[in-house]
């Protein structure tokens, strides 16, 4: 069996054949490596930098992350249409389209472009990304590069004004609906309130003061009927008695006949004003009958001047039953009026859930639009923004480089591969 030492005295004597076939294999690296084409490859780095007002105020439009942008806008800027542009404008591939259809040339650059994410050190957010372009030709490359940075800076920011002019016409028609709706609502609400007048939750504090207030009246109607009815009474008496006096006459004493005028006129002002007929009658009799007092010789005398005629009585019992029949009747009205209104009060709990119902759709629907009529705002500010590159935008940080040395093939490697080969 043979031992490391054999194997040492192998490569021994065998040396010189050793030492040939290694510079055989160094010298053929070296060939291959000036005969292979050279390819130079170009870069620039672009910087993602963010909105220049900030987020407090105005909040970015834009809903997805860059890597997504970034790859929205790499798979535009490797459309067949853009790069058939970038070969056309620089004569690129000129040799490879002779010799293979122009989908084949393409698919052969979008291998020779190269995007790389540069996030930051936490791994977190993207910061900034190369695109790099790989050529034969050095000024080639840096001329496509260059390119491709202009044409990824230009599309970036046509996607960034599309959203927002996207949303601002979304914001706007939606706000149109919603608007509609609003509007529907409060007529809704406004033509409730009209057929439902007088039942609404919100009247009912004036319901129960008319209702205390009518109550009162129709009390004030009640006890003015008594009086009425009792003075009715009083006088069918009298009639009866003056019917059977000499004459026809009732004697009353002037100083009772004033109490009764006291009387008759209280119950007057208690319902006509001061200028009424009626009032004015009986405050002229008052005032013959205090004058007589007044200037009466004796009391005795006053007590025997004032008579009462049968047919007086019976004008005043027509003026007291025409008046019942007045009292009546407005105390009917008025139990007609509480009848009403308590209707009214029932009804109220189920207009109160109806309107409370219609208010709720109408705060909901309000609230929308509020929400709307701000979002629209800002989306204007934002696209007013994005159009003077206030925005998150992408800038050239680093130009393309014309490349001196080439990345393909690597050097190293080649006399690696020949130096194994020997």
């Amino acid at each position: 069996m043979l031992e490391f030492a054999d194997y040492f005295d192998v490569l021994k004597k065998r040396k010189w054949v050793l030492l040939v076939w290694l510079v055989v294999g160094l010298v053929g690296a070296g060939i291959a490596f000036l005969i292979l084409p050279k390819v130079y490859r170009s870069s620039t780095l672009i910087l993602v930098e963010s909105q220049k007002v900030p987020t407090d105020y105005i909040k970015p439009m834009a809903v997805d992350t860059i890597e997504e942008r970034l790859i929205a806008i790499q798979q535009q800027i490797l459309s067949r249409t853009l790069l058939q542009r970038i070969i056309e404008e620089f004569h690129v591939y000129d040799d490879d389209l002779k010799r293979q259809p122009l989908e084949d040339v393409i698919d052969l650059m979008r291998r020779d472009i190269k995007i790389t994410m540069v996030d930051d050190r936490f791994h977190r957010n993207i910061q900034a990304f190369t695109i790099s372009f790989d050529s034969s030709d050095p000024m080639l490359a840096k001329q496509v590069t260059n390119k491709l940075a202009t044409l990824f800076i230009g599309e970036n920011l046509k996607v960034r004004e599309q959203l927002v002019e996207g949303t601002s016409e979304f914001l706007e028609q939606e706000l149109l609906r919603v608007k509609e709706t609003l509007d529907r609502q409060e007529a809704e609400i406004s033509l409730y309130k009209q057929k439902h007048m007088g039942q609404l939750p919100q009247q009912s504090e004036g319901l129960y003061r008319t209702i205390d207030r009518l109550t009162m009246e129709l009390q004030t109607q009640n006890d003015m009927l008594r009086m009425l009815v009792e003075r009715r009474e009083i006088m069918h008496d009298a009639a009866d008695t003056s019917a059977g006096m000499p004459g026809g006459v009732v004697h009353v004493s002037p100083r009772g006949r004033l109490r009764q005028l006291r009387e008759q006129l209280s119950q007057l002002l208690s319902e006509y004003k001061d200028t009424y007929p009626d009032v004015l009658r009986v405050k002229r009799e008052m005032k013959d009958l205090e004058a007589r007092i007044a200037r009466g010789p004796s009391s005795e005398d006053l007590e025997e001047d004032v008579v009462v005629s049968g047919s007086d009585i019976d004008t005043q019992v027509r003026t007291v039953e025409a008046e019942i029949k007045v009292r009546r009747h407005r105390a009917a009205e008025i139990q007609a009026q509480i009848k009403s209104l308590e209707g009214r009060m029932e009804q109220m709990p189920i207009r109160e859930q109806e309107l409370s119902t219609l208010l709720r759709d109408y705060e909901t629907t309000n609230k929308r639009y509020q929400s709307l009529l701000a979002s629209k705002e800002s989306a204007k500010i934002t696209e007013q923004m994005e159009k003077r590159q206030k925005g998150e935008q992408f800038r050239v940080l680093d130009p393309a480089n014309l490349p001196v040395k080439p990345v393909k093939p690597d050097p190293l490697r080649v006399f690696l591969i020949g130096m194994t080969a020997g």
